[in-house]
């Protein structure tokens, strides 16, 4: 369809897909630039060479997903046992989650519920 033939109704940075002086409602859709896609960019993985060998060779270990209230963090085995002892296990969601150490040490700070 040529310049002409398109419709112009619509206000700038929109476009009708229907011919110029068509009936009813125009068809409109959001003019995108052609150097523009019409979705955002997606970043890629930062992959560093240790997350690699972690996860060909890396010993994966037992680490608890403590959960409480929305809030949650992962502690070592020996500590999960203060968290739940402490409120019971009715307060706390303990899920199993296996990582390597680098992984684990890796995860930022847990700042407390």
């Amino acid at each position: 369809m040529t310049r002409a033939q398109q419709c112009n109704v619509p206000p700038p940075g929109w476009r009708c897909t229907r011919q110029a002086g068509h009936d009813g409602p125009c068809a409109a859709i959001e003019a995108l630039p052609w150097w523009r896609p019409p979705f955002p960019a997606i970043e890629a993985a930062k992959v560093r060479f240790a997350d690699v060998w972690d996860a060909l060779f890396g010993k994966l270990e037992v680490f608890f997903k403590v959960e409480y209230d929305g809030s949650w963090f992962i502690c070592e085995a020996r500590d999960v046992r203060d968290w739940v002892c402490e409120g019971g296990p009715a307060i706390y969601t303990v899920t199993e989650v296996r990582m390597t150490r680098r992984q684990f040490n890796n995860l930022p700070e847990f700042a407390g519920f």
